[in-house]
Parts: C-alpha cells; sequence; structure tokens
C-alpha cells in the first residue's frame, strides 16, 4: 500500500527558517511533499494556475516584509477554489490581536515560531496530528482552527 503525501507549502522569505522548517518537517513520521516559496506573488502565481494539485497545508511566515503575509491569508481566502485548504499563519507575534485577525481573515491554525528546533519539531507533530485527525474525520476544515505557542 502505497502512503500518501500530505502536500504542504511554505511561505516564508528567510532562508534559515525554510531549512529549518524543511527538515523538521522531513523528520516526522507523515509522509510530506513540500513546496517554498519566498513571497505572495510566488505562492499567488502557483496557485493561480488551474493545472496544479491544490496544497493541503500552507504555513505563511507573517513577518514577511510589506505585511505579505496577511494579504496573502486574504488572497486565498478570497478565492472559492482554496475552501478546502488549511492555512496556518506561522508568527513571532505574542499579540492576541494578531491571533484574532488572522483567524477573521481565515487562517486555521496559527503558531508562534519556536525559539529552536525541537520546540519546532513539536509544533510541526502537533499541528500535523491535528490536521492529519480532521482529515480522516471528515470534519469540515471551518471547524479546524488552533492556536499552538
Amino acid at each position: 500500500m502505497q502512503q500518501v503525501s500530505v502536500h504542504i507549502i511554505l511561505v516564508n522569505d528567510n532562508d534559515k527558517d525554510r531549512n529549518s522548517f524543511t527538515k523538521a518537517l522531513e523528520e516526522l513520521k507523515i509522509k510530506t511533499l513540500v513546496d517554498i516559496f519566498e513571497d505572495r506573488k510566488q505562492l499567488m502565481d502557483y496557485l493561480n494556475n488551474d493545472k496544479i494539485s491544490l496544497p493541503h497545508l500552507i504555513f505563511i511566515d507573517s513577518d514577511m516584509p510589506l505585511k505579505q503575509g496577511v494579504e496573502c491569508l486574504q488572497g486565498i481566502r478570497n478565492n472559492i477554489r482554496f475552501k478546502d485548504v488549511v492555512l496556518a499563519i506561522y508568527s513571532n507575534s505574542p499579540f492576541g490581536k494578531d491571533v484574532e485577525d488572522a483567524m477573521v481573515i481565515g487562517a486555521n491554525v496559527y503558531l508562534r515560531k519556536p525559539d529552536n528546533y525541537a520546540a519546532l519539531k513539536k509544533v510541526l507533530t502537533e499541528v500535523m496530528t491535528l490536521y492529519w485527525q480532521y482529515n480522516t474525520s471528515g470534519f469540515n476544515k471551518e471547524m479546524f482552527i488552533c492556536t499552538i505557542n
């Protein structure tokens, strides 16, 4: 039996963060396929191509220049084609208002960027486990909402 991959997109302008993120995902027990984009434009160009298969999860760094993370989230949620894609905001912000704003716009997950690799791996394990539970249970993706610190 072939194991199905979870298609993940990471949008992050920091090379070190991208490398840590992909390395942590590779170490998880869930098979993943990861596409990486450095900015909102690259992501939206990719997503707007009708020939691609949509990702299951998109992790968006909210701390990119010019508030691109929020613009990215809005651009995705404004298109019905992406209604079943789980969106995770990945941020350094500790402010409750930022979490609330992201959830109102349409984020399913808001997670604080961990300050070390072990914590990053733990957070990604939690997100992937929650995603897998919701995906296999048949729940509506709109009900998949959480914050992880």
